[in-house]
């Protein structure tokens, strides 16, 4: 037992200033100027070695719940100076992945570890192989992960110290046909597990010192990277001593483990059998677990079974199982990284116009100093270019700016709006737009490369617009086919009345044109003289004239007047298109004369006779020859 005694002391020094709860870790994370198992022939020459310079914890572990759910609140914040991208991790970490499989290096295949029996819940549900583990022994755990810069990872592991003679001679187990040995494979290949952590299987011992190395794909070179895990499944009063958790590690408040000499160990004494908890990875959160941050690319893992506080409820394990990293066993990492700037301000052709900045400090929130304002110049693009895992080059790129003068003319080039003054930056496409001139056809859009100081003109066409002239009478009535005359807008027509028949010319009428527009000239007919004449068939005047007036176009009726003695013509109607003389002609009434013979008593002589004549006509009437009278006038 002398070897475990000697193994705690180191833990102990390992693992002295952990704390049950959320205290950090201040480890130096420089890589040691060690040298690895094989000599690495690609080590990494920057300049300056990448390093963490600060680790800041905040939140604190979930209790209520269950999971890796219990480390959500929790956030490491760590500060790097010269990272790369090759000690940055991919999203998913390290773990067992489809790619992953066991090369041993030194030592030799002792046969299939799976056994339902001695196993139980952690037995895999895939045939796993166990090698040898004596001081020395070792393997290639492969594709356990990937750089951000691309690189694939591997995991070495070398056997440091074991107390495998000490289980064989005393733990009464050594001769019961199990196989014996150190296997790893794939959380995921565990019943009731959901995650991919690399599980370490060994029969054979109570503990087992193992150095890990985190190595570049099929090679020796170690390849330092920034990672978090949470540790899981210490239960059964197993233990664990480790100088993984160089940055932070963290304890949920509830939980069954204990620190004791640099062991953290599970302390419960619960179970059937008092040998503490019986969990089952990840799902036994927060119980059997911790949260931890590294930066390292090698690190020392001694699992106990028991741990050593616990030698009172066991001496020996038939079967030991604890898990490493995984990609669901992360914490959410901020990471800061220290930068040094340069700041150069170029124009496009890459011609400096301001002295460049260098700027130097840690990036606690990624800032870069904000682009100055250049007169005559315009930001267009900001470039970053990387020059080194620790210098960085930010380029403010400018454009010069050229000022543009919009003018809006009429076609004799005076001013119709005010101008406008823009700027825009050198091989801009300007799309330019023409205001609304009252009266003016607005001009198509114009688009202008910019290159240098210029002025851009609008030339604008009056608009033409419509005048329609009508004819009308006063009652709107139209009296002659309109015209359409076509003008500028703003100008002054003068619209030349056209002669109609019968009607009054009006006067010539000015209009300004600012608009389609209807102008109607408004005619008067002309009035005209009626004479009205009476007269007889001979044209004698039997009454004096009648003097009327009429409009011209209209129609008037006349009545003639009775006279004596002639008979009425009828009414006349006539349409007046002129002075005009209407004549009513009149015919002599015919009138009957009774003409009686008588002496000179009025007796008649014979009988009378009757004859005609019209009125006013002389009658020339000779007498009869009666026999035994003279004739009248004889």
């Amino acid at each position: 037992m002398t070897k475990i005694k000697s193994k705690l002391l180191v833990s102990t020094t390992v693992l002295a200033s952990l704390a049950l709860y959320n205290q950090t870790i201040n480890a130096d994370t420089t890589q040691p100027n060690e040298t690895p198992a094989i000599q690495a022939t690609d080590t990494q020459q920057a300049a300056q070695a990448p390093k963490v310079v600060d680790v800041q914890v905040s939140g604190e572990p979930n209790t209520d719940t269950v999971g890796t759910e219990v480390f959500d609140p929790v956030t490491v914040t760590v500060k790097t100076d010269h990272f790369t991208n090759d000690n940055l991790l991919t999203k998913d970490g390290l773990g067992w992945t489809d790619e992953t499989e066991v090369q041993p290096i030194k030592g030799t295949a002792t046969g299939t570890i799976n056994n339902p029996r001695y196993w139980g819940q952690n037995n895999p549900t895939e045939p796993v192989t166990a090698y040898t583990f004596n001081n020395g022994d070792s393997g290639r755990i492969t594709n356990i992960g990937e750089t951000l810069a691309g690189t694939k990872l591997d995991l070495i592991y070398t056997v440091e110290d074991s107390d495998k003679d000490d289980w064989m001679a005393h733990s009464g187990f050594g001769h019961d046909g199990r196989t014996k040995g150190l296997a790893f494979t794939g959380e995921q290949y565990i019943k009731g597990s959901s995650n991919n952590s690399i599980v370490a299987l060994y029969n054979g011992a109570t503990y087992i010192d193992i150095k890990y190395q985190i190595v570049r794909h099929d090679t020796f070179i170690e390849q330092p990277v920034l990672v978090s895990f949470i540790t899981t499944d210490i239960d059964v009063g197993q233990g664990v001593a480790t100088d993984l958790a160089n940055l932070a590690l963290i304890i949920p408040k509830e939980t069954n483990l204990s620190i004791k000499d640099g062991v953290i160990y599970d302390g419960s004494h619960t179970g059937p059998y008092h040998y503490g908890a019986d969990l089952n990875g990840a799902n036994g959160l927060p119980y059997g677990g911790y949260l931890g941050v590294a930066y390292l690319s090698k690190f020392n893992y001694t699992f106990f079974a028991p741990a050593p506080a616990n030698d009172d409820i066991y001496k020996f394990a038939t079967g030991v199982r604890y898990d490493l990293f995984g990609s669901a066993l992360q914490t959410k990492l901020v990471i800061n990284r220290q930068t040094h700037l340069t700041v150069k301000y170029v124009d496009d052709e890459g011609k400096e116009i301001q002295p460049s900045t260098r700027v130097t400090g840690t990036n606690d929130f990624p800032q870069v100093p904000a682009a100055p304002t250049i007169k005559d110049y315009q930001l267009t693009d900001t470039k970053t270019n990387i020059i080194s895992p620790d210098e960085e080059e930010i380029i403010y790129q400018y454009l010069p700016e050229y000022h543009l003068t919009v003018e809006y003319l009429d076609e004799q080039g005076n001013s119709l709006s005010s101008h406008q003054e823009l700027t825009a930056v050198k091989g801009a496409l300007v799309q330019l737009e023409a205001v609304p001139v009252e009266g003016y056809q607005l001009p198509t859009m114009q688009s202008v490369i910019v290159s240098q100081n210029d002025t851009i003109k609008f030339i604008y066409s009056k608009q033409q617009l419509q005048t329609r002239v009508e004819y009308v009478d006063e009652q709107g009535n139209s009296v002659s086919e309109p015209q359409e005359i076509t003008s500028s807008y703003g100008s002054r027509i003068t619209l030349q009345p056209v002669q109609i028949t019968g009607f009054n010319t009006p006067e010539a009428k000015t209009v300004e044109v600012t608009a389609n527009q209807t102008i109607r000239l408004v005619y008067v007919r002309k009035t005209f003289p009626i004479t009205v004449q009476y007269v007889d068939e001979e044209g004698n005047l039997l009454d004096e004239n009648k003097q009327l007036s009429a409009r011209y176009d209209t129609e008037i009726t006349l009545q003639p007047s009775e006279i004596t003695g002639y008979l009425t013509p009828v009414l006349q109607t006539v349409r007046v298109t002129g002075a005009t003389t209407v004549k009513f002609v009149y015919t002599r009434q015919e009138l009957p004369i009774q003409v009686e013979f008588v002496d000179q008593d009025g007796r008649s002589l014979q009988s009378p006779e009757t004859i005609t004549a019209r009125y006013g006509e002389k009658l020339s009437l000779e007498p009869v020859v009666i026999d035994g009278y003279t004739a009248p006038g004889g």
